[in-house]
């Protein structure tokens, strides 16, 4: 009972994080001509899309990663993790995604519910409350969802999902330089040691959201 509830403040505080380092009101206005910039501690800093160069070196590093993973025998595919997890742990997936489907359900209600008490013209008390009731519901989904990666976050399909985002964040994140943008890391290698945690959590965080713009 312990770990579960260390899990879920764990992914609590997570979505926290999350919610912390993105301004989601002013998303729209950073969002230009494919880039987001920001300044951090007295300097500018941008994540942009990537471009047919960056791309070509993505695919080469991930393609170099995957060969690595494949020949490591103690790295298990996720539906062998699944397996094991029902077997040894008692863990169905299954049932974790019915959960899941079931919560999207019950927000899908709520949210026709609101729909139908917007074209009424209920009093925003009325309202507050059902949005309450999504937000309640949807942080439940992201919950759960987190802690479902985090049981799979060591199988070869993550490991190498993990990495890309990570590479991809590398390739994205750019330092005005001189009033120039410059990529910041010439190399992966350094963009791994680099020890500014907060500096790039918040660039893994925009790169997310431009490529999905």
């Amino acid at each position: 009972m312990e770990n579960e509830i260390m899990k879920e403040d764990r992914a609590k505080e997570i979505l926290d994080k999350i919610k912390e380092n993105i301004d989601m009101s002013n998303l729209e206005e950073m969002i230009k001509n494919n880039f987001i910039s920001w300044k951090y501690n007295d300097s500018e800093y941008r994540v942009r899309l990537l471009n047919r160069i960056d791309k070509d070196e993505l695919y080469i590093l991930l393609v170099k990663k995957l060969n690595s993973l494949l020949v490591d025998i103690e790295i298990k595919k996720e539906s062998e993790l699944k397996q094991i997890y029902k077997e040894k742990r008692n863990i169905d997936f299954d049932e974790i995604d019915k959960q899941i489907r079931k919560l999207q359900n019950e927000r899908l209600s709520v949210q026709l519910k609101l729909g139908q008490a917007i074209s009424e013209k209920v009093e925003e008390s009325g309202l507050a409350e059902y949005r309450r009731q999504i937000e309640e519901i949807s942080e439940s989904i992201i919950k759960i969802n987190i802690q479902k990666e985090n049981l799979l976050a060591h199988s070869l399909e993550k490991i190498l999902e993990a990495y890309e985002l990570e590479a991809k964040t590398w390739l994205a994140l750019d330092k005005k330089t001189d009033g120039e943008w410059k990529r910041m890391f010439n190399t992966f290698e350094e963009f791994r040691s680099f020890e500014d945690d907060v500096l790039i959590t918040k660039a893994a965080h925009y790169n997310l959201l431009i490529q999905i713009k």
